[in-house]
């Protein structure tokens, strides 16, 4: 992806992300993509567009920091509190995890388990995938660990 930040799509006054057809045709295809660039460079911007063009609802999530964040979790009284992920999974929508290459690798497997399975482990039991779910990517650097400019990246297998 460039660093170009938008160019005017066909319709009059709707401007879209340079890379916005191709991403929206991954997406409809059902595969997940994933978005490498620097900050600024239309990631979410992106995911955002595509989200609204499929008519669905935009959740996120950057920098996880525990699988909870993306399963939920159940609280000391006994209540599920829903992660965007979940909801997303759960209810349909279009969810994008940003910062990956800045998360930690155990929410990253949750993750990849149920995008891979169809079902998403939550605290309170087996949640099937639903038909309306999309997923999308988002890291500032390709997945080989810490660069100069982003110190505090992990590497990705």
């Amino acid at each position: 992806m460039s660093n170009k930040a938008a160019r005017t799509s066909k319709k009059k006054n709707d401007t879209k992300h340079e890379a916005f057809d191709t991403i929206l045709t991954i997406v409809k295809a059902g595969i997940p993509p994933v978005m490498i660039g620097p900050a600024g460079s239309g990631k979410t911007t992106i995911a955002k567009q595509v989200a609204q063009d499929l008519g669905l609802e935009f959740y996120y999530a950057g920098g996880v920091e525990s699988s909870f964040q993306l399963r939920g979790f159940t609280d000391a009284h006994g209540n599920t509190t829903k992660a965007p992920f979940r909801i997303a999974f759960e209810e349909g929508g279009l969810f994008l995890f940003d910062e990956l290459d800045a998360s930690d690798p155990q929410a990253i497997v949750s993750l990849h388990a149920a995008l891979d399975n169809g079902v998403l482990d939550a605290p309170d039991g087996m949640i099937e995938k639903h038909p309306d779910f999309h997923y999308m990517g988002a890291a500032n650097t390709w997945g080989h660990g810490a660069t100069l400019q982003y110190m505090g990246r992990n590497a990705l297998d």
